[in-house]
């Protein structure tokens, strides 16, 4: 769509006889633009690059200083602060708590805070909704640890190693994150 829009621009600075290949060009990257921005095209866009990535028995990981489950909208809210389960990444949660509840790690670090502007006012925090959750799956409280302050990937990556480095857990992770 880029080479789209600079060809139409391109010919808008040619003669008049030109002007419209331009705006035929511009209006198709438009319509591109708007077309795989769109829900039904960017969700087959997302699931063509995460089918190769499904989960494998938990058996088959192998044993780790921690789980590390990254926040994504594990729940989804509507109106009046319901939640609504699950939310298009709830499965990393359980994943996360299938790994705990078959030893493969004796903590499971919960990552994610918020993003002021996106969240409603008194709502959790995406960390503080997986601990919830993850209760609620059976982890025990003192096997959950839980980093509040990221609002991004990169974020959640510095604030667990903090974590992790604080308490001294040293070697490898099993981190929990969608394709």
């Amino acid at each position: 769509s880029t080479a789209l829009l600079a060809a139409g621009l391109i010919c808008l600075w040619k003669p008049v006889n030109r002007r419209k290949t331009a705006m035929l060009l511009i209006l198709i990257c438009l319509l591109t633009l708007w077309a795989a921005g769109s829900r039904p095209v960017a969700d087959r866009l997302i699931s063509a690059l995460e089918e190769g990535y499904v989960s494998r028995e938990t058996v088959t990981y192998p044993e780790a200083a921690a789980i590390v489950v990254l926040g994504g909208a594990v729940t989804a809210q509507r109106t009046g602060g319901r939640n609504i389960l699950p939310g298009r990444s709830f499965d990393r949660l359980y994943l996360g708590c299938r790994l705990f509840q078959d030893k493969k790690a004796p903590v499971v670090v919960l990552s994610g805070g918020g993003i002021s502007w996106r969240q409603a006012p008194g709502s959790l925090l995406e960390s503080q909704q997986m601990f919830l959750l993850a209760r609620e799956l059976g982890i025990p409280e003192k096997a959950l640890i839980r980093e509040s302050h990221s609002r991004n990937t990169r974020e959640n990556a510095w604030f667990t190693r903090e974590i992790l480095r604080g308490n001294g857990w040293s070697g490898p992770v099993l981190l929990v994150t969608s394709a």
